[in-house]
């Protein structure tokens, strides 16, 4: 994930059902999450379009999975794919 896709993915979280959004979910706190997760933070996309979010990260010793959004689309296994590539990521 990019800084630039930020108002696409917020737009998704904002509209996903059960997602809690705080004060540090604004551009800065995320850019500043990416800083520190940036092999750790995807998006999937359905031609150039975000369908899906992944932000996940680590304090030293625990991986934390902040964040994870997809949206609905029949026939795809949207979410299947972006989670086994955060947990085939960089924690290994």
């Amino acid at each position: 994930m990019w800084l630039d896709d930020y108002e696409s993915v917020y737009r998704l979280w904002s509209t996903s059902e059960g997602m809690s959004l705080d004060e540090d979910d604004n551009r800065d706190g995320i850019a500043l999450y990416l800083r520190r997760n940036p092999k750790s933070c995807f998006v999937a996309l359905d031609g150039k379009e975000i369908i899906g979010a992944v932000l996940c990260g680590h304090e030293g010793r625990r991986g934390i999975l902040r964040h994870l959004a997809v949206r609905r689309i029949t026939g795809k296994k949207v979410s299947h794919i972006t989670n086994l590539r955060v947990l085939r990521g960089p924690f290994r």
